[in-house]
């Protein structure tokens, strides 16, 4: 049946005006944890405003997924790239692209997430380490 089939949704956003760095690192810390959870596998990579996510798992999981995105307020000028079935995974799990922290925040969050330092992006502000530590644990 196609429900048991495993789908492929991408797509690249613009981040809404107003979504603060600290609502992006609960984004993330939120999609990590709910992404292992449903067995979603993919990337999001994120360069100043700009998201690109790729996500893949099972048909009803992601068509769920999909739509609690397209309709997430934080995301403006969603183009998606690809909707449609896979005949297997390309990934082994959930990465974050472009998530440059500043040493002490990157220990405490690579605990849970696995980071992968864009290029060109700031640091984010010091001032944050408590909320990533929050959502690394």
């Amino acid at each position: 049946m196609f429900h048991d089939r495993f789908v492929e949704f991408s797509f690249s956003s613009q981040l809404a005006h107003g979504v603060a760095p600290e609502d992006v690192l609960r984004l993330v810390g939120q999609a990590w944890r709910d992404n292992r959870r449903s067995r979603v596998t993919g990337f999001m990579r994120l360069a100043g405003a700009q998201v690109e996510q790729t996500i893949e798992g099972p048909c009803a999981v992601i068509l769920d997924l999909s739509a609690r995105i397209l309709t997430d307020r934080r995301h403006d000028r969603i183009a998606i790239r690809t909707f449609g079935p896979i005949a297997a995974r390309r990934y082994d799990d959930w990465r974050v692209e472009g998530l440059a922290c500043a040493a002490p925040l990157a220990a405490p969050v690579a605990g849970g997430l696995r980071l992968v330092p864009g290029m060109g992006e700031r640091p984010v502000v010091p001032a944050l380490q408590p909320l990533a530590v929050a959502i690394a644990t």
